[in-house]
């Protein structure tokens, strides 16, 4: 394509002043209405029945420079100019003229850290999704995380932490479908708290006035306490329980220390157990 031809253009002190001001004026009105939009659509959402807090939209795509783009064009046509990129390119220029002008350099200030936005932030109250340094481009949402807004941490830090991290769907649509934990104390704490709120999860042989000397070889599935706590453990339980698969070197101990050999009976239980599983949480 052909290079931009540059262009003069001359504005007055007093025109300049005007033209900040409805810029600014316009930009925010795009913003406030963007995170109008967001709320309503977050609303919407969330009264659905099939929504979740998952599939909710995180940002708007519109980035701080279409922003400025919009709201340039707007103003240069209640001045009766052209709003292609060369005029828009004329004006900023024009606009650089006066920076000696507090009024028009705090203007200025604010259209270069506009032009930094990389979206409306969507959780909470719908702020701006800004690079970490003013002074460089991370990229737009969805390719780089960026930091919202204190207010919006503030009003939905769930959301936020969570974001690009929780499945398109809730993993538990249903309380009595088994749910297993497994691989470490974290798990375990998941599975007492699903259980706390009415779910189904897998029992714990920690009960009673045996423990922590239960009969090791009748446990149905081995718990954090176990050591069974990183993947080398993890899949031996699942060999053993689904394929049968016994290991030469004595791999499992029980609570005081003996070598323990489960039995059968056990193995069973814990196969039954996998197979009623709905999801693991490892």
């Amino acid at each position: 394509s052909a290079p931009l031809v540059s262009m003069e253009l001359s504005l007055s002190l007093p025109d300049a002043l005007a033209l900040c001001t409805a810029l600014r004026s316009v930009s925010s009105s795009i913003r406030a209405n963007l995170s109008k939009r967001l709320a309503a659509q977050r609303s919407s959402d969330s009264s659905s029945a099939s929504a979740s807090a998952a599939s909710e939209p995180r940002s708007i795509d519109k980035s701080g420079v279409e922003i400025q783009t919009e709201a340039m064009q707007v103003a240069l046509l209640t001045q009766g100019l052209p709003s292609d990129e060369r005029t828009r390119a004329a004006v900023l220029e024009a606009l650089r003229r006066h920076e000696a002008e507090p009024a028009v350099a705090s203007f200025l200030h604010y259209w270069s850290s506009l032009g930094l936005v990389a979206g409306v932030y969507a959780v909470g109250s719908g702020g701006e999704v800004q690079t970490a340094f003013v002074d460089w481009y991370r990229g737009p949402p969805g390719q780089a995380r960026y930091l919202p807004s204190l207010a919006a941490v503030r009003a939905d830090l769930e959301s936020f932490v969570l974001q690009g991290w929780a499945p398109a769907t809730p993993p538990l649509r249903r309380r009595d479908s088994m749910t297993t934990a497994l691989g470490s104390c974290f798990a375990d704490e998941i599975r007492i708290w699903l259980r706390a709120r009415g779910y189904r999860v897998n029992g714990d042989f920690r009960t009673g006035h045996r423990y922590p000397h239960a009969e090791d070889s009748s446990v149905p599935l081995l718990q954090c306490s176990a050591g069974l706590v990183n993947t080398f453990v993890l899949l031996q339980q699942f060999e053993w329980a689904f394929e049968a698969r016994a290991f030469d070197d004595d791999l499992w101990h029980g609570a005081k220390g003996a070598v323990v050999t489960p039995t059968e009976e056990a193995r069973l239980k814990t196969r039954e157990l996998f197979e009623q599983t709905s999801l693991f949480i490892i």
